[in-house]
């Protein structure tokens, strides 16, 4: 892991721990743990993680480009989110697994688009109006036979 992971792990581990002690004063019966231990985390589904990395990886690619969001990083926002809804919706894998991919498949093919008209713009018919090189006629005016510029046949 790269100092960066390692933080963001440790930042959440406190967010947790935090969150726990919350749940501890709201409902009495949960014994908060003590600080520094770890709560137990809830599993995460292996498919519903790598349906999210890719979502988030696609999204922010289409969305914010310039953020340039890398594959680790979507890999670790997909892992969280996933502990996350597996926590309040512990079949969402099983259920929703063939409606998350069909969401980013169609969001990977017309993401890639978006900035892409969905029309070709009609191009007027042009007119002999528009085209100055039809529309102008050129007339050649007769020239006068005498002096043609060489000698007058006179050897």
């Amino acid at each position: 892991m790269t100092d960066q992971t390692t933080s963001a792990a440790d930042g959440w581990q406190h967010i947790e721990n935090i969150a726990a002690d919350v749940d501890a004063e709201l409902n009495p019966e949960i014994e908060a743990p003590e600080q520094g231990t770890e709560t137990a985390a809830p599993e995460s589904d292996p498919e519903m993680e790598m349906l999210l990395t890719e979502g988030i990886h696609i999204t922010s690619a289409i969305l914010a480009p310039n953020w340039k969001i890398t594959k680790d990083e979507a890999g670790a926002l997909g892992g969280v989110y996933a502990k996350l809804i597996n926590k309040y919706f512990p079949d969402a894998g099983a259920n929703f697994g063939v409606e998350l991919t069909a969401l980013l498949t169609t969001g990977a093919i017309i993401g890639s688009r978006i900035g892409t008209p969905r029309k070709l713009e009609e191009k007027p018919e042009k007119s002999e109006k528009d085209n100055p090189q039809v529309n102008e006629v050129t007339t050649l005016e007769p020239q006068p036979v005498g002096d043609l510029g060489g000698d007058d046949g006179n050897g």
